[in-house]
């Protein structure tokens, strides 16, 4: 439930959002825990293996969906996305598969 509200924001300026709202989901514990809003820049570019395209965090610590995404890479597959979705996968599946897969619905 604390990742219905959370709200990412890409720029133009290659700059990822995240806003939290009230709570983010840790991996440590698999619970609701204090909010982690903050901003990282990505990289952008082609898929490394199945995707659309991916994205990468460059700040360390960031992150999309949960504390544990993809933590050594924080690379973001795009599997497919229209104006209203967007499906991620964490992680390039080349140094340690997926994480997990997240849909992203428009505001």
């Amino acid at each position: 439930a604390c990742q219905s509200d959370d709200e990412y924001t890409f720029s133009d300026a290659n700059v990822l959002t995240y806003d939290a709202k009230a709570e983010t989901f840790s991996a440590n514990g698999f619970s609701c825990q204090a909010p982690q809003s903050g901003t990282s820049p990505f990289a952008f570019g082609p898929a490394a293996g199945t995707g659309l395209a991916q994205f990468t965090l460059t700040r360390a610590g960031a992150f999309v969906g949960t504390t544990d995404a993809s933590p050594t890479e924080r690379v973001y597959r795009i599997l497919s996305i229209d104006a209203q979705h967007m499906v991620l996968r964490s992680g390039s599946g080349l140094n340690g598969g997926t994480v997990f897969t997240i849909k992203m619905v428009a505001k």
